[in-house]
């Protein structure tokens, strides 16, 4: 359902006691046991949308209409990155006819992947240098305590997190062998790989591979 960026938003939300909303481009019903298992824990702390009947897959041309839900939900939209052809260009458009704040993170001019960023600052989108400057520019002051705490080092809570950890410590793995060699079923892998990647102990990789997190 989300990878990546995306992903880590929603990670951060639940992670920090925050609800989250998350907009698909697809119906419910469509989504495969590990992006079900994702939807659940995001409605136990926030909700999940969709304005597609239940059976539609997913499919390109439905992501620029999710974009539009997705920039009128939000107060400000930040973009991370984004090539200047990208989806996430779309939905700053769409949230400045809104009359939403536009935020992006500027990066080096040698990657394409910050290009889009660099458009966006050039057409009037604030840069976003940290946090704070986010939180200064949208009236959200009083925050306290640090805003990058170190992570701890994380203790299993389970034999089964521990096997986990210890098969990826070396190597990422599909979905399929962490299944295989845990001896674990979806519905029993699932659930534990969602609840460590909320904690930012592993990271999804597309093609449902998974590693341990970089930070």
């Amino acid at each position: 359902m989300a990878y990546g960026i995306d992903a880590a938003a929603h990670g951060g939300g639940l992670e920090g006691s925050s609800p989250t909303i998350a907009v698909l481009g697809c119906g419910l019903a469509s989504l495969n046991e590990e992006q079900q298992a994702q939807v659940e824990a995001i409605c136990r702390q926030g909700c999940v949308v969709s304005e597609f009947l239940p059976e539609q897959g997913a499919r390109p041309e439905q992501f620029p209409q999710r974009n539009r839900v997705i920039a009128a939900l939000s107060r400000a939209t930040l973009v991370i990155e984004a090539e200047v052809r990208s989806g996430s260009l779309i939905t700053a458009r769409l949230a400045g006819n809104y009359g939403r704040e536009v935020f992006a993170v500027p990066g080096s001019v040698q990657v394409g992947n910050h290009a889009g960023c660099h458009q966006l600052i050039r057409g009037g989108a604030a840069l976003a240098s940290d946090p704070a400057s986010i939180m200064q520019e949208l009236g959200w002051f009083g925050v306290k305590g640090d805003l990058f705490p170190k992570r701890k080092t994380y203790q299993p809570r389970s034999e089964n997190e521990a096997k986990i950890l210890d098969l990826l410590h070396s190597e990422s793995l599909h979905l399929d062998e962490l299944t295989e060699t845990c001896g674990l079923t979806m519905p029993e892998l699932s659930p534990i790989l969602l609840g460590l990647e909320l904690q930012g102990v592993i990271e999804r990789l597309p093609g449902s591979r998974y590693q341990l997190s970089s930070e």
